[in-house]
């Protein structure tokens, strides 16, 4: 049985476990159909040698898949915003908590718990992350005795991504200046998004960028690769940090996007990905294993974007509490990867 996800709540939200994945597959020939030369102009126009100054350059076979794919979606501007979807996922009670709780966390104050509140302050800080992803780069709860010899939880504010070897700098300006770096890096990419782009070039372009900055942390040393804000800072990240840099991504660029939690690999270890909406539906994207796979956008990448719930339940599994609230995946199947094969074979 899987620990409960509001009891493990000690570093951000949740910590959560690297499981390895090693996918194959093919492109599949269906997914080839007549040419666009407008994604294809989009495509080229999102990489950062061609805003440098680069006019052309042979696109990777990725870009191509994608610039030849006959699925509406995924030349479709109709998007969807952000939603709190955590915060619409709590009770009458716990909403009035989170709003209570999240201008102390932006605004770096102290609280702690109410008696008999633990368990409730454990899952509103849980569901905040989801819609305030950059929470997770500086803010934790801590277990403390206080003066009555009680256990409760109380704030704690750190730069999970300055790590000295013996602590986390937790100088409130620190913390600030930080995320001010964060931040302009971040609005940095959104700036840099090409004009014209349709919904789905949009998600892949903000994965492209998320993927090119950022190194699986195998070390799991520090707990910004937890966070979003250590993806950029520090260039490593594990799956929790790769799923709400990408949230945070989104969430600035008004699209639909939610971290998701499950299992994932022979072993059902821990693992976080993402799910975002094009017309056609909502897909799950994993950016850990797509740019462990992909190599940087090679077409493995492909496996694990974008995908239907058939397709992602062939080597994940989802955790009920995660999704609480909202429908499965949706979308219909884009035909950028052969899954049938895998399908066969798995059962």
């Amino acid at each position: 049985m899987r620990t409960n996800l509001y009891r493990v709540l000690t570093a951000s939200a949740l910590v959560l476990a690297i499981c390895g994945a090693n996918a194959c597959g093919n492109l599949s020939p269906n997914s080839i159909a007549a040419s666009s030369s407008a994604s294809a102009a989009a495509i080229t126009a999102s990489d950062p040698a061609t805003r440098a100054g680069e006019t052309t350059r042979t696109p990777t076979a990725v870009e191509a898949a994608i610039a030849v794919c006959a699925h509406p979606a995924i030349q479709s501007e109709v998007s969807f915003p952000f939603e709190n979807s955590g915060r619409n996922s709590l009770t009458p009670e716990q909403r009035a908590m989170y709003d209570e709780v999240l201008p102390k966390i932006l605004g770096l104050e102290p609280f702690c718990d109410k008696p008999g509140m633990m368990d409730d302050l454990l899952q509103v800080c849980y569901e905040m992350q989801k819609d305030y992803p950059d929470i997770s780069s500086y803010f934790k709860l801590v277990e403390e005795n206080n003066e009555a010899g009680y256990l409760t939880l109380n704030s704690s504010y750190q730069c999970f991504w300055d790590y000295d070897g013996s602590q986390y700098n937790s100088e409130p300006d620190a913390i600030r200046s930080g995320m001010n770096r964060y931040d302009n890096i971040c609005e940095q990419i959104i700036a840099e998004m090409p004009q014209g782009l349709s919904t789905f070039m949009k998600y892949y372009y903000l994965a492209v960028a998320v993927c090119e900055r950022t190194q699986y942390d195998y070390e799991q040393d520090l707990l910004g690769s937890y966070a979003s804000a250590g993806a950029f800072l520090n260039g490593k990240a594990v799956c929790q940090g790769y799923s709400l840099t990408y949230v945070s991504l989104c969430k600035r660029a008004g699209l639909y996007c939610r971290m998701v939690v499950g299992g994932a690999g022979p072993d059902d270890l821990a693992h976080a990905w993402d799910m975002v909406r094009l017309a056609s539906g909502t897909y799950y994207i994993d950016l850990t294993w797509a740019d462990w796979t992909g190599k940087k956008q090679g077409m493995n990448f492909l496996r694990y974007f974008m995908l239907t719930q058939d397709e992602i339940l062939i080597d994940h599994t989802l955790l009920e509490d995660t999704v609480k609230g909202i429908p499965q995946a949706t979308g219909t199947p884009l035909g950028l990867w052969d899954f049938s094969a895998e399908v066969s074979t798995t059962g």
